[in-house]
């Protein structure tokens, strides 16, 4: 089964299907769900720490999602899987804005080695 993209007509590129914005709470995404495979945490948005789970309805292996969090605040933003296990953590005030790679393997989502200061497409 295929990434779900956004194809821009000028370039031909593919590009990650943007999900909406993610928000100042702890939160539960469905990416596979929602066709999604971009996902925003904007500067500024960080008023405590906060915890990202990706969930596992409808997912098959070999998607890969981004995670782009502009937030340089001193507050972390954990990135966990479905079985509650962190695949990273965002700390913006010590790494600056970071791209993160997760892809799904053998029922969950997993931390690629890869993160990026520099958008990875």
């Amino acid at each position: 089964m295929p990434i779900y993209v956004d194809i821009p007509s000028a370039v031909g590129l593919l590009q990650p299907a943007r999900g909406t914005d993610l928000t100042d709470a702890d939160a539960t995404i469905q990416p596979f769900t929602l066709q999604k495979s971009l996902f925003v945490l904007q500067n500024g948005i960080l008023s405590t720490n906060r915890a990202l789970t990706f969930g596992i309805t409808s997912l098959s292996n070999g998607q890969v999602t981004f995670i782009l969090c502009l937030d340089t605040s001193a507050n972390t933003y954990t990135i966990k899987n479905n079985a509650a296990g962190t695949l990273y953590t965002h700390q913006g005030s010590v790494t600056g804005p970071m791209w993160y790679e997760i892809f799904s393997s053998a029922g969950d989502w997993i931390a690629s080695t890869k993160q990026f200061a520099q958008p990875p497409f």
